[in-house]
């Protein structure tokens, strides 16, 4: 076992692509073994392959504590699970509506913008309010509610209370001079909204599955901010939500760039372990009133301070 608080480090860049694709703009994975030093650095052409392949590398990291970083958002901004049908209005009742909702098959082909087009029918429902908060969609897919620009302000209404643009999350990333993008973007360069709509059921399925239940943990949603996240377990995933943008990027790793940035995040978050430093990473300073709808409803970025 490693010194540190994990012995393996997985790192994948996502892609919302609607047909089979590798190289630039496609899915990568990147499995740092702290004890051998080695990395295995994998280019998945779909999401369907991509999950299986996750699978099988926790699987067979059995007995050994894993960190799982996907470079999408594990949450919206509070107010948006109140939106969907059930009594719970939390991270977990998101997610399991959105893994019975979305279709993504073998070949890529998904259902994204019919069913952000669905959500925002339900916020509307919800609010009495007209549009939002999700935009962007080719052409072909404009509806009466969702538009291929953005046409609303935030925030939006919602029956809980008005609905933001980005999580805190997103705002302590401005305050330090940083631009994330809005979760609510489905379409167009950096659709960080079409990646999370197909992202989330894909880590879903792995934290439910049987062979990787009894193991799992999502930061910060079932473990809290703390300084240790696997709980002091020896066998143990914890799934994070990372931003790669938040490194600065070794670009010599790879030829292709987002291979080198799964490459680095995972070489930034073992050095940061091996120092004692990561710790404080899945324990940011969040304002005592604010924990709440973090750790039920909004998520976290690893490495946001």
């Amino acid at each position: 076992m490693a010194s540190g608080l994990f012995d393996v480090f997985v790192m994948v860049d996502w892609s919302a692509s609607s047909v089979p694709r590798c190289g630039r703009d496609s899915i990568w994975s990147a499995t740092l073994d702290v004890v051998t030093g080695e990395v295995d650095v994998v280019n998945h052409r779909t999401r369907r392959a991509a999950g299986a392949a996750l699978k099988d590398v926790l699987v067979g990291a059995t007995e050994r504590r894993v960190l799982v970083g996907l470079d999408v958002p594990f949450g919206y901004p509070v107010g948006f699970a109140a939106c969907l049908p059930g009594p719970a209005a939390n991270w977990r009742a998101m997610w399991s509506f959105l893994t019975a909702e979305v279709r993504d098959d073998e070949r890529n082909r998904n259902n994204r913008f019919e069913l952000a087009a669905r959500l925002n029918e339900l916020v509307a429902a919800g609010s009495g309010g007209t549009t939002g908060p999700f935009w962007g969609c080719p052409a072909t897919q404009r509806s009466r509610s969702l538009d291929p620009r953005k046409a609303h302000r935030f925030p939006v209404p919602g029956p809980a209370g008005p609905i933001d643009e980005f999580r805190l999350a997103e705002r302590r990333c401005f305050e330090t001079g940083r631009r994330p993008l809005s979760v609510w973007q489905t379409a167009y360069a950096g659709s960080v909204g079409s990646q999370a709509l197909l992202a989330i059921p894909v880590i879903s399925r792995l934290v439910d599955d049987p062979d990787l239940a009894e193991r799992s943990e999502v930061w910060p949603f079932t473990t809290g901010l703390t300084h240790d996240p696997t709980g002091g377990r020896d066998d143990v995933v914890v799934h994070a939500e990372i931003w790669p943008s938040a490194f600065e990027l070794e670009r010599d790793l790879h030829e292709v760039k987002d291979a080198a940035q799964v490459m680095t995040v995972c070489r930034r978050l073992a050095e940061a372990d091996a120092a004692g430093r990561l710790g404080g990473w899945f324990a940011p300073d969040v304002d005592a009133d604010d924990v709440e709808r973090v750790v039920t409803e909004e998520g976290w970025i690893l490495g946001i301070a």
